[in-house]
């Protein structure tokens, strides 16, 4: 079942909600969980509404030689918490895609490999959280997760074409930072699913690190944990706009 974590959370990172940008480019590091070692890149452009939520993202996913094996779109012009989502990996012919009805509140799945596809739609009332809309469900409610008991909240898995009941909280933790923490509601999938962890900054406003299951699977098609470091977002126009090249540092 630790499976189906995998592509609820994609790589996730605050940005201030007054930034003045609105092109930023955010970097992050992928070390394989318990190893350390280098597992890929990933490069997040970024188009930030006036309220500093995203309004869409291209990102790609670099291995150590610097080569792109992986992206995907993400458009939040329908919602904030749940965009439409294009994503494709190269390695193994695999794509997927989410689409949703706002006026329906139908949300469309589809998995794509070697031209097999399957397609789920899903209809609930719930807000829908998938992809990088939990950075914005984070950043919009930040204070309401402060200083309520865990909230439920409901994410949506595309590779699995499913959806999983989480309980969301939030701590202190050293070096002046939050955590944000995962958590699944079901009891019995609790036994075998680890929470997935975000730490960010004391307001909330970046996120420094992550750690929990990719939304990649590794070579061997199992489901990659990784720990993620995120360098400070930098304008698209700055010295930093460039991603710099992939190490195992």
């Amino acid at each position: 079942y630790a499976i189906e974590m995998k592509m609820i959370f994609c790589a996730l990172f605050l940005l201030p909600s007054m930034c003045l940008a609105q092109e930023v480019i955010a970097v992050g590091e992928a070390k394989n969980a318990g190893k350390g070692d280098f597992a890929y890149l990933e490069t997040h452009h970024i188009t930030l509404a006036p309220d500093g939520l995203f309004k869409s993202i291209h990102t790609t996913y670099a291995d150590a030689d610097g080569k792109i094996f992986a992206t995907m779109d993400s458009d939040f012009s329908k919602d904030p918490f749940c965009p439409d989502i294009q994503f494709e990996d190269q390695r193994f012919d695999l794509k997927e895609t989410s689409s949703l009805d706002p006026a329906s509140r139908i949300l469309t799945l589809e998995h794509i490999r070697q031209k097999q596809k399957e397609v789920r739609r899903v209809k609930s009332s719930d807000p829908y959280i998938l992809g990088h809309g939990v950075r914005n469900y984070l950043l919009k409610n930040f204070g309401e997760i402060q200083k309520s008991p865990p909230k439920e909240v409901r994410l949506i898995s595309l590779h699995h074409l499913d959806d999983l009941r989480m309980k969301l909280s939030v701590k202190s933790v050293p070096n002046n930072e939050m955590q944000f923490s995962f958590t699944v509601s079901n009891w019995l999938l609790n036994l075998v699913m680890k929470p997935y962890l975000i730490n960010t900054t004391r307001d909330g406003l970046r996120v420094l690190s992550s750690e929990g299951f990719s939304p990649l699977i590794d070579a061997k098609e199992k489901p990659w944990q990784v720990k993620i470091e995120y360098k400070k977002p930098s304008d698209s126009t700055g010295p930093e706009a460039q991603a710099p090249a992939a190490s195992s540092n």
